[in-house]
Formats: C-alpha cells, structure tokens, sequence
C-alpha cells in the first residue's frame, strides 16, 4: 500500500479510541493503526498490530553495603522496585539463603558478610539476575546506649504494664536495639529481673541488670546496667451502681429498713474485685451499715447512700446512689355502711367517697385519697356525667332505681371504697391505676325514698249550697313525685264545718304515695256559700200573721188561732221563728190585749249573741207586732186536775219540809194571781198562807189541807183543795238468823211463824215490837209448816214490814229441819243409812259474803259434787250419806281484775320496802299473786301487768280459801305454815257445817265487789286535773300533746286508761316521762286509740308544776278540733294517782297548769245515754250558771251552782233533756262565758 504524505498517524484500542502516547498500559494488547490523509480526512491505510515490551529491568542499587552487625538478617537493607528501571510493574525475588562469610575478629572492621542473589523479572517475562553483598560491621561497647530506667512520672500502671524489653527498651547501638538476635556478631547481651513489692501488691519494682559482652575481647570487654522499673498502682477501683432505689415502708410502721445492693460491676485496674474494700453510709442518717449493708428504721423521703471503694494501694473512689424509701404500703382503708334517703324534690343522691370513710388511715399519716364506685353495674343508668363507666371516681351517684322498697331493707347497693396513698388525679380512673398503692373495702348502701310525694291542693274552690253534695266536678289535686308518679287517692271528706245551712267549708283530704310507701296529703277547701239569702221582709220569702181580736174565755189565743208567719223561701237557709207576748189587762175594752212579737231568725245569716239571738240590730233577724186582743167573761180553769200529795219521811219521824210543784191556772190573761192556806193535821184550822202557786210547807205526820186560790184579775176566781200526806217511805232493816227446829211426833211436821228468825230488825219509825215478819210480800204470809221431806237445810226468804207498809226482806236465810224425835218413817240418822246436811258460809276477811263460788264435796270414790254459794255466800249439801268421808273444797276464778288496781300494787311496794308493812295473813297471801311462798317485786311485776290485762293469775287461780276455823301461828306470815285451803269429813255422822275465808288474790285493800247485793264502796276521793293542749287538727299532720299537772308531792303511784277517737287521730308514740317512767303501758290496742297504763315508784316523788308526764305523737285523720275527742276510759281503768295517804280521781282539762281564767272540759262520756260529768275550772270560788240550750237557741236546763276554786264537777242526767241529739253546754261567771257541744243519745 502506498501512503501518500502528508498523513496521520492513529493509534486506535479496540473501542476504536485514540491510544495516546503511554503506550505501557497497552503492553500486550491488539491495536489497530490507521494512517489518515491529512487533507481530506480519509483512511489512507491501516493495520492491526500486537504491542511488546522485550527490554529486561536495569538496576541502578550499590553490590556492597555496611551494616552493624547487631542488626538482624532480616532487617537488612535489601533491593526494592525503586531500585529498578523497566516500563512495567517488576517482580524482586531472593535467590536461595544470604550466603555468610564469618571473618570473625581477625578483621577490626568487618565482622562478616552476606552475599544475596536476586531476580527480577518485568511485566513481559523479562528477566534480570543481580548480586549484592552486606558487610556486618564489628561492635564496639563503648558506641552502647542502655534503656533509660522508669521511675517517678514515668512508672508504669499497674493495669497495663509491660516490662518485657520490648516493651521498656533493649540497649542500643547506633539506634539499634542489640538483643543478640543476630549470633554473628562479636557482641553477646544478658539481662536479669529482680522484682521488688513495695506498699502493696500492686505497687512493686524490678531492678533489671543489663550485662553486654564484647566476643572479641575489646575494652572494656564486658559492659554491664541497672535498668529500675517502677510499677504503680494510682487508679481507684471502679463500680457500677444503680442511680436511684426504691424502697417501701412496712407494715410495722411508717419506716423501711434496706439493704444495700453489692454493684453490679465492681473492678480495679489491678486486685481481684474480692479485695476491693467497700463502706457504705446513709448520708442523712445516723447508721453505716455492717458487713449484711442492712439499714434499718429509715422513714420516706429521699436518702443518699454513699459508697467508697478502696483497694489494698489506698486508692479510693466513691458514688452515690439516691435511695427513695417510699410508702408502698396501701392505706388501711375501713367502710362504713350508709343508708341515704330521698328530700322532697330531689331524686338523685351523689355521695362522695368520703362519705363512706370510716377512718381510713397511712400508716405515715400522708393523706388517703378515696375513689369509690358501684360493685355492680345498675340495670338502668345512674352515672355521673364525667364517669359513664361506673370507674371509681371521687363521687357516686344513686338514683330511683337503688331505693330498697323492701319491708326488711334486704336490697342494699355495694360499694367499693378505694384509698391511694398517691394522688391518683381528679375523676373517673381506671381499676388498675397506682397497682399496689391502694386498699379497698366493701360497704353496703341502703337508699331510702322518704321524700313524699308532692301534693298541691291548690286555692279554696267556691260553689254555691245549692250545688251541695254534688262534688264530682271539682278539681283534683296536682301531685309529682321525685322518683316516680304516685298514685293518688281521696281519703276523707269532711264536712264538719258544714253548719245546719250547708254552708261553710268542706274538708277533702288527698293523699299521694309512691312505690316507697312515702305519702303525703293535703286539704281540699271548699267554700260552700248562699248567694240567695232568706229575706222576710220579702213576700215571696214570708208573709206575717195580721192581727187579730178573739171573744169568750177559753178562746185560744196560739198561733194555729192567730196564725203564723208563712215561708214560702226554699234555699240554702236554717230558718226560725218564735215570738213572746206581752199581756195587759185591765184594758179598756178589752179584757186582754196581747202584743205578739214575732221574730225570725235565719240561723245562716245569724251574727248576734248566744243569748240574745234575736238583738234587732243584729243581721239574719227579723221582727213584726201582731196585735191580737180578748174579751174575758169567763173565770180561768185549772191547768191540770188537782190530786192528793203524799210526801216521804226519809230521816226519823218528825215533819218534812216540803215544796210541791208549782199548780198553774189557765187563762187568757198570764197575770194570775195565787193564794194558798194549809191545815196542818186537817183539824179546821188555818195554819199558814202564801200568795203562789208553789206551795211550801213542814207537812207532820199524817194528813194536811191545803186550797189554793186563782184570780184572773176581771174578778173571776177559782179555788181548789187537796191532802198533803206525810208517811215514813223508809224500809226496815232485816236483822235475821239461821234457825234449827225439830219435827214433831208423831205427826211429822212443824208450823214456824217468820217471826223466829228475826235477831236485830230495825226500822226508823216503827217499834221493833210492831214490826211484822212474813215469807212473802204478803204480811198474811206469817207462818209455814214444814214435813218430813223437808229435812236437812232449807234456804228461806223473810219479810220484814213497819206500820207504814214499807218492806224489806233477806233471802236464803238457812233453816235447819231435824227429826230427833223419829216422826219420820224409815232410818235415823245415826245409822248406816242415815242423811245429814253440810252447809257453810264463805266470807272475806271482813265479813262479806263471796257469791259465785263453786264449793265441791269430793267422796270416797273420787266423784265430786259441785254446788255455788248464793247472794250470802252460804252453800247446802242435802241427804249426805252418813259413814263416809268428805272433803270440802272452794273454788273461783271468775272476774280475775276485781278489786284490783295499782293501788294494791303500790301498797305491796310498800310492805316490800318497809314503809308501811301488811300485818294480816289474808292480805299477805293475796300479795302473793305468783304463788311463790313470799311477797317480793315478782308480786310487783305480776300485779302490775295483771292490772293492765298483759296476763292473768297462775293458773288462773283469781280465788284462794282458808278455813275459817285455822289459826295461822305467824300472822306475819303465813306462807311458812300449810294452812288448809279444804276441810275433811272423817266418817260423818251428824249435820256440819264448814266456813271459809275466801282470799282475792291481789285486792290487798279489800275493794273486791262481792254478793250480788252488794255495791262497790262509795269513795269521794278529790279530783286531780291533768292538762292537755289541745290544739286544732289538720288532716295528714303530726302533733305532740302533752299531759302535763299541777305541782304534786309524794306520790307513790297511779294507774289509767287514755282513749284517743282513731277516727280523729292516730297515736304514733308515747313517751312517758317524770314519775310515768317507772310505768308499764298495754299498747296492745293502740291501733283503736286505748293504751292503759300503771306506775309505781320504789320511793315517792314529786311532780312539778306543768311537768310534761306524758307526750302522745299523733297523726290527724280529720281537719278538727282535738278537744272532746281524747278522754280517760275509766270502765277499762279507773284513771287515779295515788299519794301518801289519798287516792285522787284523774280528769282531763285542756290547757295548761297555773294558768288564769276559766276552763270548760269536754263532757264524759260524750255522746252519752243515762248520765255525764262536765267538768270546768275556776281560778277563784263564784258564782255559776250553767245553761244548755238546742240548737235552735231554745233553753233545755239552767242551774246556779256554787262553784269553788280549782276544779269542779256537774252531772246532767239524760232525762234533764228533752230528746236526744246536739247540745250546747255554757257556764256563765261574772268574769265570762265559756262553751262546748255535748251529744245526747236516748
């Protein structure tokens, strides 16, 4: 190929890139050439071709270099690439081992030499072989440099030192250490520790002799040194150790005891650990603890432990570690059961925890931070609005749903009482916060719903009393409740205060309870008025009688001859009329003229006085004259046909003051005039005159003539006369006794005239020789005949009559037919088939006959014959058979409270106590009522309930019975004998008769009724007013009345029964106080308004005045007034307190002790049939009218009375009354006017 010039060369690589002018890299490689023209930039020819480098390495290192024959081998300076040209990387190898020349000590210079063959080969296999020679020079001592000694500030540390003589030097020469590790080399090296401990184990010293020898014999020749190396040990121990450690107080106290922790890395830089020293103190405390590093008694807080460490060369360190002893110990927390209840209003209860805290305590006296909630999740929400997950919280809520409406309050919510002894925080948290720091305890919650429901009944409503009793269109009441809506219900409708005219108020009671049992009540008022009134001065109301005049005497004048007011009026009204006359004679013209005052009163319109109901000014009264006029020619007539007195002698048989009822005349004037005159013993003479109608007179015994006089006053006059008779009405006294007679022979019989069996009768008036016996009420009736079939004992009645005819008679008077002298046919009695009677008579102590006793006659074959003592308290056993034995026994259980009271009681405590001791056997044996054997306080108690009816007598034994004949031994005590409470017949022969003394078990005062004849003892015991505020009543209410009483001194006891109308008000509670709380209450029927109640004191006490003895909590069931509705039952229990030595009659007054002014109690019994008792109070002694009128205004009764001060009674008869119905009772005093209603049933 042929290259035109001018051209460029290209060197191209494989890549086709320009190859520069290194072309040593490329060594080996395929490149490409390219000649270009220059001119035209066209490839004029190419070719590839192979690089290559075919030079060999050239040396530029000396052959010969000298070295110091100390130096080892291998440290000699030897051929690098350095020392080599060649245009690549070579490769220097050592061929075969140096090759020694020993020349020894011959040559003073050259000890010996080396000779080295190397090869070195390039990059291209090129290779090239050099050799080199190394001459070792010979040593000379004194050219030594020995290594410097380690002492002061240059000794080693204990922890890390190297005395190896690599470490702390070799001697030198020429800065090359001579170790001998070349052997050709004319200088020889030793060395020998010797190692020094010095203050400690770590602090030692090695003295190290260095000995150089010179082979060749040159001076010195050998060349020795002392090398000192200093070890020390000046590094504390090192620990690691915690920062901080908590610990927790015990539950020993508020204190914790601790123990130290070993570190967890304990080292020193040159001993064990194990001989490292450690001393541990408690900064704050007094304590450095012992080889256990126990601390004891350390209270909360932050303490520092310190810590030193010291090793054996007395190098020490220390750390301190913060040891928190905290209280760890949760609180002790104690629960307290609550019970909540509802106020009105309110239906939510939040209770905080502390509520239920009953002295939780730290045991470090830090504070207790309470959470509480529910154990249980309610069934229907009760939350708080920050705790809708019943967490425990610092409150919680109870709401409806948790009332216990249970009757045992068996519903209780539990509670958890949570106390922390860290602040937990504010509100709900959750279970497991401050875990470990807290204590819980349970506790029962009752919640309680007493907030009664709310009840308006809102303003009085207003209908009209033509409306009335139409109510069903009236309102009811509003009514809410907190928890729920209650139910509501009319309870009562009162209309009391409706007076006679439908008006006034009526009084409807509402009650609202909820599901709780709570209620509450309210009045309904309804005002009933007459928006019509009565008019009589209106025609269509009431037209007047006119007037009138009437001829003839006996030509009625009354109102169905005169007329009438005519009322023709029918609304809303209560109307009366009645009118006086006023009579003049003498008139001229006319014998009589009557002005006839009419009067009309409407009673619901009425404003005037009790007294004076028809004042003219008053409003509701209307008046009108009726002029009515009589022609008299006619002479008056008597009123009633004029009959013969007979008047009773009571005392003695001297005259008898008499006033006979007044004898009136009828006419048609009322101005009668009256004469009388009286003939005393009916003998013509005139003995005295009056000039009345009522005829007064000291009548003698016998017969008297009295004629009265009437004068019309227009000279017409009539008389009259009749007997007076003055007779004994007194009945004789019976004195009589038994009597025994024997039939006569042969004809078997005996006539007895009455007259045999008289002893002592009496009689005020008769002789006792004049007085005549009989056995019937026919004075004939003298004598009775008596037969065989009348042995044995007879039981007779006996008459006895005084010469008036007035007569008296005792029955059962015993009469004893004997036939001693065999007049009757068949055995006698003193043979085996004989008969005899056994009769006797059982009385008290003091002689009173004990009727109504069942006495048995107990044969030998066990059967018992039983017979009761009559009025006398005899008893009879006919047709006895004789030769047989008999017991006798009483017995009587019947009226167990007769002559019982807690007067007996008290006089038992007496005795017991030694005032005043019983000395009779029989009233110490009815002392004992428990039948002990003894009188002691058992007796008391017994006595006390069986007065109250809480029990009766053992074994219902009421009765006991003595035989009269025994005489006790001891009077004084009878209960250590066996006295005999029967009699035995041994082998009866003849009649018998067999006395008892019956015993009333517990009538210690001997008041026990006995016989029917007999009547309980007459006592007029003063009369003690017991006050009693007596407020009006509202229905629903609560209110306290207390009893309260005038100053008493030594009162021993008392007893009574106290009656409160349910109807009006229900007893809630009673509470007795001053000398009442000794007492016993039967409250047995409290729920119908009676307690009884019985006290007796162990010492007499005083009372002072207006003391409260006793408070009754009543509830209202009526709008009313409480006065004439509580009262003493005395027919349940004679109400009495007694004193010293008097028993007086409680009565209940209202008002209070020592207050001025009249007082007017309610009338007992109200209502009432035969009789009542008012009673009233004057603050000093006057004068009293005491009127009752109806309630038309009409005047029934009117007395005068001589009242006294302090307190007094009145009884009014029922028959004092017209008929049965509502009265109106007043007293009248000069000072004033008191009243009351009292209720009259026939």
């Amino acid at each position: 190929m042929i290259c035109l010039p001018p051209l460029d060369f290209l060197l191209l690589d494989a890549n086709g890139q320009v190859v520069l002018d290194n072309t040593l890299d490329s060594v080996g490689a395929t490149l490409t050439y390219r000649l270009e023209f220059d001119l035209l930039g066209l490839d004029t020819c190419r070719q590839i071709i192979t690089l290559l480098d075919t030079s060999k390495p050239v040396i530029d290192y000396p052959s010969m270099d000298t070295v110091s024959c100390v130096l080892p081998v291998d440290s000699f300076p030897h051929l690098s690439e350095g020392d080599v040209v060649d245009c690549s990387d070579v490769r220097i190898t050592q061929i075969g081992d140096s090759e020694l020349d020993l020349i020894g000590c011959s040559d003073p210079v050259i000890y010996a030499k080396y000779y080295r063959l190397w090869q070195i080969e390039d990059g291209s296999g090129n290779i090239t072989l050099f050799r080199d020679t190394i001459c070792a020079a010979r040593a000379d001592l004194a050219d030594i440099v020995f290594p410097a000694s380690i002492v002061a500030d240059t000794f080693l540390l204990c922890e890390s030192f190297d005395t190896s003589v690599a470490a702390t030097g070799w001697p030198l020469l020429d800065t090359i250490p001579v170790t001998g590790a070349n052997p050709n080399c004319n200088l020889w090296v030793f060395y020998r520790d010797s190692v020094m401990t010095l203050n400690c184990p770590s602090n030692r010293k090695v003295l190290r002799r260095w000995t150089l020898m010179d082979d060749c014999g040159g001076m010195p020749g050998i060349l020795e040194y002392t090398q000192v190396i200093e070890i020390k040990d000046t590094v504390a121990p090192s620990a690691i150790l915690p920062d901080t450690l908590y610990a927790s107080t015990g539950l020993a106290g508020c204190y914790g005891d601790f123990t130290a922790p070993l570190p967890s890395m304990l080292r020193d830089n040159c001993a064990d650990s194990a001989d490292v020293g450690i001393e541990i103190i408690w900064l704050e405390g007094p304590q450095l603890a012992g080889p256990d590093r126990r601390f004891t008694s350390v209270p909360p807080g932050t303490h520092r432990i310190e810590y030193t460490f010291r090793d054996g060369c007395g190098n020490f360190s220390r750390d301190t570690i913060i040891l928190i002893m905290e209280d760890n110990t949760p609180p002790a927390v104690v629960c307290k059961n609550l019970t909540f209840q509802f106020n009105e209003g309110y239906n939510e209860i939040v209770a905080p925890a502390s509520m239920f805290d009953n002295g939780s305590m730290d045991l470090c006296g830090g504070p207790v931070y309470l959470k509480v909630r529910r154990m249980d999740v309610p069934a229907s929400s009760c939350t708080t609005l920050d705790n809708p997950g019943y967490q425990f919280s610092d409150n919680i809520r109870f709401c409806c749903t948790d009332v216990d409406t249970t009757d045992d309050l068996s519903q209780p919510i539990m509670v958890l009482l949570r106390g922390y002894d860290i602040y937990p925080g504010a509100g709900p948290i959750p279970d497991d916060t401050l875990s470990g720091h807290y204590a819980q305890c349970m506790a029962m919650v009752t919640i309680l719903d007493k907030a009664a429901p709310t009840i308006s009944c809102g303003v009085a409503d207003t209908i009209d009393c033509s409306e009335y009793p139409l109510l069903a269109g009236l309102r009811e009441p509003t009514v809410s409740d907190n928890c729920a809506d209650p139910t509501l219900t009319l309870i009562s409708t009162n209309t009391a205060e409706l007076d006679a005219c439908h008006t006034g108020t009526i009084y409807r009671v509402w009650e609202a309870s909820d599901i709780s049992g709570n209620s509450a009540r309210c009045t309904q008022i309804i005002v009933v008025e007459n928006n019509d009134p009565f008019d009589a001065n209106n025609p269509d109301h009431l037209v007047w009688p006119g007037d009138t005049v009437l001829y003839g005497c006996g030509t009625a004048y009354d109102t169905t001859i005169t007329g009438s007011p005519h009322i023709y009026y029918d609304g809303c009204s209560q109307i009366a009329y009645r009118y006086y006359d006023e009579v003049y004679e003498s008139i001229t013209g006319v014998c009589l003229k009557i002005l006839r005052y009419w009067k009309v009163l409407d009673w619901c319109q009425f404003e005037g006085s009790e007294y004076d109901p028809f004042d003219p000014n008053v409003p509701g009264t209307w008046r009108h004259l009726q002029v009515i006029k009589i022609m008299d020619s006619i002479p008056p007539r008597w009123v009633s046909p004029i009959a013969d007195v007979t008047v009773n002698i009571e005392d003695g048989c001297g005259p008898v003051h008499a006033s006979l009822a007044a004898i009136d005349a009828d006419d048609c004037t009322s101005s009668i005039r009256y004469r009388y005159t009286i003939d005393y013993g009916n003998n013509h003479t005139i003995d005295t005159t009056g000039k009345t109608n009522r005829i007064e007179g000291t009548f003698p015994m016998g017969e008297s003539l009295v004629t009265l006089y009437a004068d019309d006053g227009c000279g017409n006059i009539i008389d009259t006369s009749f007997i007076v008779t003055a007779r004994d009405n007194k009945r004789p006294t019976p004195g009589l006794e038994s009597l025994i007679t024997t039939l006569m022979s042969p004809a078997g019989m005996i006539q007895v005239p009455a007259y045999k069996f008289n002893k002592s009768s009496f009689d005020n008036c008769t002789p006792d020789e004049d007085l005549l016996y009989a056995y019937s009420d026919d004075p004939a009736d003298s004598l009775r005949t008596f037969t065989c079939a009348d042995l044995g004992l007879q039981l007779v009645t006996i008459y006895v009559f005084d010469g008036s005819g007035n007569y008296d008679f005792a029955i059962d008077v015993p009469l004893t037919i004997q036939d001693n002298n065999n007049a009757c046919p068949g055995p006698t009695p003193s043979g085996d088939q004989g008969e005899i009677s056994i009769v006797g008579k059982i009385t008290t102590s003091a002689g009173k006959a004990v009727d109504q006793t069942d006495v048995y006659m107990r044969d030998e074959a066990a059967s018992e014959h039983p017979v009761s003592t009559n009025i006398l308290g005899q008893y009879v056993f006919n047709k006895v058979p004789v030769n047989h034995n008999y017991q006798i026994k009483p017995v009587k259980s019947i009226n167990p409270l007769n002559g019982v009271s807690t007067l007996d009681v008290v006089k038992i405590m007496k005795h017991i106590l030694g005032v005043d001791k019983l000395n009779d056997p029989y009233q110490l044996l009815a002392a004992d009522v428990n039948f002990s054997g003894q009188v002691n306080g058992g007796d008391v108690i017994d006595l006390r309930k069986i007065v109250l009816g809480l029990t009766e007598f053992k074994d219902q034994r009421s009765w006991i019975f003595v035989n009269k004949n025994y005489q006790f031994k001891n009077e004084l005590n009878p209960f250590e004998e066996n006295y005999p409470q029967s009699y035995t017949i041994q082998q009866a022969a003849a009649d018998m008769q067999v006395n008892f003394i019956g015993v009333k078990m517990g009538d210690v005062d001997n008041t026990a009724i006995v016989g029917q004849l007999a009547q309980a003892e007459i006592r007029s015991n003063p009369v003690l007013p017991i006050y009693f505020n007596a407020p009006f009543l509202e229905a629903g209410k609560d209110y306290q009345i207390r009893l309260t009483a005038d100053a008493l001194q030594q009162v021993w006891g008392g007893q009574f029964a106290l009656w409160l109308d349910p109807t009006v008000a229900a007893i809630v509670e009673v509470q007795a106080d001053g000398v009442l709380k000794s007492g016993t209450m039967n409250d047995r029927a409290l729920q119908d308004g009676l307690i009884k109640y019985s006290f007796v004191q162990q010492k007499p006490a005083g009372v002072d005045q207006g003391e409260v003895l006793l408070t009754l909590t009543i509830r209202a069931q009526q709008t009313t007034n409480l006065e004439g509705h509580l009262q003493f039952v005395n027919q349940e229990l004679a109400a009495e307190i007694y004193q010293q030595d008097q028993t007086s009659e409680l009565v209940l007054v209202p008002g209070q002790p020592g207050t001025e002014g009249m007082r007017l109690a309610q009338n007992r019994p109200n209502p009432f049939a035969d009789q009542t008792i008012i009673d009233y109070f004057l603050p000093q002694s006057a004068n009293v009218q005491l009127t009752v009128v109806d309630l038309a205004g009409k005047q029934v009764l009117n007395r005068q009375l001589d009242g006294n001060k302090g307190l007094n009674s009145v009884v009014i008869a029922g028959s004092d009354l017209p008929q049965q119905g509502m009265y109106i009772y007043m007293i009248r005093t000069n000072t004033g006017l008191l009243q009351n209603k009292m209720i009259y049933l026939h």
